[in-house]
């Protein structure tokens, strides 16, 4: 069985610099951290683009009282953010990871949101409106080979 999804102790216990599993706290944060521009207001943005064209929503946003509670609820999150700062995991500046993260958790879908999301993905990464190439397949083959193998957030580590 796998570690709890917002365990700290797999990263000690077996001395790896980085988290395996992207679909848990410790690895959507390593993610966050790479996100690309200038700043956390492009870098959401750009994330907020992908959702909508993935799911043709342009009124998916942040979700403001969400964002907040994170925010202030976050100390298990920043505890693991500093420890994977400390073992160079995140070269980034943690406070704008964090907050990125934050964001990223606080997204307002719907639940057909989620379901266009879960066809895209069988769609191989096309847009099912356009036939466009969104997300590259080769990217597209990986993530669902971790979700297959490595289990998402509670499920982490658990084999079926």
């Amino acid at each position: 069985m796998g570690d709890f999804y917002n365990s700290i102790s797999h990263l000690e216990a077996h001395d790896v610099t980085k988290p395996f599993n992207p679909m848990v706290n410790g690895g959507a944060i390593g993610v966050a951290a790479m996100i690309k521009g200038k700043d956390v207001d492009e870098k959401f943005k750009r994330i907020l683009k992908t959702l909508r064209k993935i799911t043709n929503n342009n009124s998916i946003k942040l979700n403001d009282e969400v964002y907040e509670s994170e925010q202030l609820k976050g100390d298990r999150i920043r505890s693991l953010a500093y420890f994977m700062k400390s073992t160079e995991a995140i070269a980034h500046d943690i406070d704008e990871t964090l907050d990125l993260y934050f964001r990223i958790n606080s997204i307002d879908v719907h639940t057909t949101d989620l379901a266009k999301i879960g066809v895209f993905f069988a769609n191989g990464g096309r847009s099912l409106k356009t036939d466009e190439q969104i997300i590259p397949m080769d990217h597209i083959t990986t993530i669902e080979a971790v979700m297959m193998t490595s289990g998402m957030f509670n499920e982490a580590g658990k084999y079926r």
